[in-house]
């Protein structure tokens, strides 16, 4: 059906408009209602801490995402010193000798000159940077190649050092010791490289004689020439004599099972080794003969933790929940990420009994509807979680940079299902989202295409090679189609009618795609939203007012197919009122939700069985529970004669509706004729373009009608409603009129 088919449809029944502005209502009385408020529970405080460095004075600097914070007071404190960058992630957070900070985001070099002016960029294409303060160098390692360059903070150029020797196509790592010698080593080989004379010559030295998919994660530098070196998946080697010879030394750090790779995490003062097992630390004084806990404080949840010694003694820790802080030489800790941004959170689950968050801290659960918070990580190996699915049975899946955990219904611990997931002999693949159809087939979407498990518990099998991009949502209809979109420049879709045995790339991509409880699919492309009742073959425009001139960027629909729009990446989100837009008329208008979300980047929503709505945002999460339903009224005074009647209309919107922008409407219409009352006037209905009464701010409303001077007896049986609606579709749809008047 066509646009304007659909509006002289819908006249039959009664006139609507396409008008929907924000002007004030003409002679009316508005009493506006408040809308619901979105709130916050206990949720955990602290930031994910990417990077954490300290001065020789002991100020101390963190970074997370493309925010830096300063403390001058041991951390009991942190201001922001750089404007906020939204969709930032960094890599590192240095000082040279002068001072200046240097941060990497998005392999941009940026420096930080007096630490108070806005970032300056020195370099783009940067994997990873150090700063040598005893020669007054930076060096960086290409992310496109085997370069290394260096320059002084003060020179413009940079020069490249030790490009001979290296082998080519492969990003390295760098890293220095207190003594300014300068080591590159890479994921993808046991062998480090050493330079003594600022990168002008390199020296290769092989780790262990470990082949195939063993290579080295990262190094730790000890005291003088003591090195460690993360060789996974064998464990942590140490080498006494900067990198000629090397033992292991993690023997007795392994648990049991063996479940957790032990791994080096910083070196303090005294050549006490840190390393983490899983989500214990470790701490040892003699090279791994025996271990004794170090995380005493720390969260349970924490995860990427690394250590930073200041030259005053206190030690502090970098993690996913925010910046802990020892007095002790880390035998206690203490939570440090006052005035820090709140953790982040990706993607909501629920169950019967309990709602799930997944954060870069891991899984938190609440059992009162989000008053309250609590990590539940047992058998967790990774718990920087990007996604959390339930299916119907209330199993709980986590999909992680380690492959999927399964959460068994009213079990308390995570099981690695999955194991690591590859989509080529070297390349370890992040589960970005999960769906399950209804023979059991488990999907988990990668950043390089979709895994599936016949049996919904193991044995992934890599299906889908055609993305160009993470997959960041997967639908299946009632059908069993697959559906899936990756965030690749332009939103590629592809399709699976056989349960992802084959795949072809579907020519309606979009940003965003989503079934209501009749089987149709909704999907976002820039600002419309778009309509299918028949799997994606033809598709309806149903957007007749847009939120936003420049696009929407993800769908939720409740079921009780209210539409939900969020703006993912937080693009738009100062120029808007909310980060939360709701249609309840299929998509053809929208509203912001609530009041009160100060975490406007938001990841994802969810509504649990008792109606509440859960948000995912940058600032935690947030809930808004659903208020009694105050119905809409509409009642008219009648006065007058019967040839020239006085008629008035009171019409109060719903609790919903009120306070939202919509039109008031008057019409009068027997078998030959149809009239609309519009500021001017009484006016003929035209069905391409009808009057309404008047835009306004929907509350309650006085509506004039009938002044008692026209004389409508010719008009006799004519019946006269009057009505109001966010839109046409809401106006009609939702029955939101009433016949208040017959001409006598």
């Amino acid at each position: 059906m066509t646009h304007s088919a659909w509006r002289r449809s819908a006249f039959r029944n009664l006139i609507a408009t396409i008008s929907l502005s924000c002007a004030t209502l003409l002679g009316a009385t508005v009493a506006s209602a408040e809308q619901n408020s979105w709130t916050q529970g206990a949720w955990p405080e602290g930031s994910y801490i990417h990077n954490l460095t300290v001065d020789r004075n002991g100020t101390l600097y963190a970074s997370s995402g493309g925010q830096i914070y300063r403390s001058m007071d041991g951390a009991s404190s942190w201001t922001l010193i750089n404007p906020k960058q939204e969709n930032t992630y960094s890599h590192g957070l240095e000082l040279d000798a002068d001072g200046n900070l240097y941060s990497l985001l998005n392999g941009r070099l940026y420096q930080i000159k007096d630490k108070e002016e806005n970032p300056r960029p020195i370099s783009e294409g940067v994997n990873s940077f150090v700063i040598d303060k005893l020669r007054n160098y930076i060096y960086y390692t290409s992310a496109y190649g085997s370069d290394v360059f260096r320059k002084k903070p003060g020179e413009k150029s940079w020069v490249s050092v030790g490009i001979d020797i290296l082998p080519k196509d492969v990003s390295y790592i760098i890293s220095i010791n207190s003594r300014g010698v300068i080591y590159l080593n890479s994921t993808h080989s046991s062998t480090i490289y050493r330079s003594e004379d600022a990168g002008n010559n390199w020296v290769p030295y092989k780790i262990s004689n470990s082949t195939g998919t063993r290579r080295i994660s990262s190094l730790v530098h000890g005291v003088g020439d003591v090195l460690y070196a993360n060789v996974w998946p064998e464990g942590l080697y140490k080498s006494s004599n900067h990198g000629i010879s090397w033992s292991e030394v993690t023997h007795n750090i392994w648990d049991s099972q063996r479940e957790f790779a032990p791994y080096a995490l910083a070196v303090d003062a005294n050549g006490a080794l840190y390393a983490r097992a899983g989500p214990r630390i470790y701490k040892t004084r003699n090279d791994g003969e025996s271990w004794e806990p170090a995380n005493n404080g720390l969260a349970a949840s924490a995860y990427g933790i690394e250590f930073v010694f200041s030259p005053d003694g206190n030690s502090y820790a970098k993690t996913s929940a925010g910046v802990f802080k020892s007095t002790d030489s880390g035998e206690n800790w203490i939570l440090s990420s006052k005035g820090q941004e709140r953790l982040s959170a990706s993607a909501i689950a629920f169950t019967d009994e309990y709602a799930y968050a997944a954060t870069e801290a891991g899984i938190f659960r609440s059992a009162d509807n989000g008053k309250k918070w609590q990590p539940f990580n047992n058998g967790l190996s990774n718990q920087v979680v990007n996604s959390i699915y339930a299916d119907s049975k209330y199993n709980l899946y986590a999909g992680t940079c380690n492959g999927v955990f399964e959460l068994k219904y009213k079990s308390d611990r995570w099981v690695h299902i999955s194991g690591y997931l590859y989509t080529s002999p070297i390349d370890l693949s992040c589960i970005y989202s999960i769906a399950k159809d209804g023979y059991g087939r488990l999907f988990a979407g990668s950043e390089r295409g979709i895994f599936r498990s016949s049996n919904g518990n193991s044995n992934f099998v890599y299906t889908h090679t055609q993305s160009s991009g993470h997959v960041a949502s997967i639908v299946i209809d009632a059908k069993g189609y697959l559906l899936i979109t990756d965030d690749s420049g332009g939103y590629n879709s592809y399709y699976s009618s056989d349960h992802g045995d084959h795949w072809q790339q579907w020519i309606h991509s979009a940003k965003a795609y989503n079934l209501d409880s009749h089987g149709n699919i909704y999907s976002i492309k820039q600002h419309k939203i778009l309509k299918s009742s028949d799997s994606g073959h033809s598709w309806e425009d149903v957007t007749e007012f847009p939120i936003y001139p420049n696009g929407l960027d993800r769908l939720y629909i409740d079921p009780s197919d209210n539409l939900f729009t969020y703006f993912k990446g937080g693009v738009y989100s100062d120029q808007l009122e909310s980060g939360v837009y709701r249609s309840r008329d299929g998509g053809r208008s929208w509203a912001p939700y609530g009041t009160g979300l100060t975490g406007k980047t938001v990841y994802s929503l969810t509504k649990n069985e008792s109606g509440t709505l859960f948000a995912a945002t940058d600032q935690g999460v947030f809930q808004i529970a659903p208020s009694p339903l105050k119905p809409f009224s509409i009642e008219a005074t009648v006065g007058g004669s019967a040839s020239k009647p006085t008629l008035t209309a009171q019409v109060s919107a719903d609790s919903e509706d009120a306070s939202q922008s919509g039109n008031l409407y008057v019409a009068a219409a027997n078998d030959r004729y149809a009239f609309m009352l519009g500021p001017k006037g009484w006016t003929a209905f035209d069905p391409l373009n009808p009057a309404a009464y008047a835009p306004v701010t929907l509350g309650s409303h006085t509506i004039p009608i009938l002044d008692g001077k026209l004389d409508v007896s010719a008009y006799k049986g004519m019946k006269i409603y009057a009505g109001y609606g966010r839109s046409p579709a809401d106006l009609i749809q939702n029955q939101k009129y009433k016949h208040i008047y017959t001409v006598q």
